[in-house]
Order: structure tokens, then C-alpha cells, then sequence
């Protein structure tokens, strides 16, 4: 089993997962002023269903959510979590405020010393009909600290479609590149034992 976390490691690190073609709109931010290298535990929110809005409340979701996390080395945990993970679908076009930013590994390795300071270069998105937004929120300061995105996934003949939540989760988290607090470590140490 640790072999296959090392394995998932492997190809998140060289991006091996985002070599599938996607005709959407796939995105995201992070906080210039979050230190990933310290989260550890997360919790999924679920939104009660309620049936009048379920943007809030898919188990594929979540659960697609929970497994990509617990791949890159975080524990889910109900009390106390680092992060909080929100997510909704969107069910209407409409615009979109991102950023551009350098890539998320590359803002990790070179900010261990923050010694000047990032700027945010705005970048409006359109996004369409059935796009996916999933926030991870900072539970003690409650700023999100990353954001990423699809559009234009869903479309009324598909909310149901298992297939495409996972997709569109797995598209999303390929672009966050952190891991758990010591994680990586672990891993590499397990490597070693098992030579």
C-alpha cells in the first residue's frame, strides 16, 4: 500500500495525469500568503440537500475530493481540520475573477523565505453552464488559500453522470501540487526501506 502512495506521488510530481486532452477550461489560484508546506488534515463540508439546491451536495464530489487529498498525504479529520474544503456547481454562465500566477510547485520551492512580495496579476474567466468551483479554506484565519476550477462540464442531459464529477475533480486537483506537512519525507523514507 505504501508502495502505491509513492507511486501516486511519482505522477502527480511529473504531471503525468494532466497529459488528457480536456476540451474545458480548467484553473486555479492559491494564496501568495499560505504556507502549504504546514496543512496536514482537511474536511470535506457538505451542504445539507435540501432539494431545492444541490450545488452544494454530491457524494461523487466529496468523495472524489477525499481520495485525491488523502493520495497527496492528508488525513481527513472531522475536529479541528487545517483546511476546510467547500465546493458548488454552478448552474449558469457567468464571469469569473481568477489570477495569473506561476505555477503552484514552482511559488512553493522558491517562497521557503518570503522575503519580497508577490503581486496578483488579475485574470477574468467566462465561465459557462455546469462549471465546478472547490475552495480550500485556512480553518484558523478562514481566507481561501487555493481555488480551482472547470467550466462548462454539466449540462442538464449529465448532472448525473459519476464519470464526469470524478473527472472534473481530478482535473481540478491536478493542478494542486502541495502535499501534506511531511508527507514527501515519508514517502522517501519508505522508498529507501523498501530497496
Amino acid at each position: 500500500m505504501k508502495l502505491f502512495k509513492l507511486f501516486f506521488i511519482i505522477i502527480l510530481t511529473l504531471n503525468l495525469s494532466s497529459c488528457h486532452s480536456s476540451k474545458y477550461v480548467v484553473e486555479s489560484d492559491y494564496s501568495y500568503n499560505s504556507d502549504f508546506r504546514r496543512y496536514k488534515n482537511f474536511t470535506v463540508i457538505n451542504r445539507i440537500n435540501d432539494g431545492k439546491d444541490s450545488s452544494m451536495y454530491n457524494l461523487s464530489i466529496a468523495r472524489e475530493i477525499n481520495d485525491r487529498m488523502k493520495i497527496q498525504g492528508y488525513k481527513s479529520v472531522e475536529k479541528r481540520p487545517n483546511l476546510l474544503i467547500f465546493y458548488k456547481i454552478y448552474n449558469q454562465d457567468f464571469n469569473f475573477q481568477g489570477f495569473n500566477q506561476p505555477q503552484m510547485e514552482e511559488f512553493i520551492k522558491e517562497n521557503t523565505n518570503k522575503e519580497e512580495e508577490e503581486k496578483y496579476n488579475p485574470q477574468k474567466y467566462r465561465l459557462q453552464q455546469g462549471s465546478l468551483l472547490i475552495q480550500l479554506i485556512d480553518s484558523k484565519n478562514r481566507s481561501v488559500v487555493w481555488q480551482g476550477y472547470t467550466s462548462g462540464l454539466f449540462s442538464d442531459s449529465n448532472t448525473k453522470n459519476e464519470r464526469i464529477f470524478r473527472g472534473a475533480v481530478r482535473s481540478i486537483f491536478d493542478q494542486y501540487r502541495a502535499f501534506a506537512e511531511g508527507y514527501i519525507l515519508k514517502a522517501n523514507s519508505v522508498s529507501e526501506i523498501t530497496k
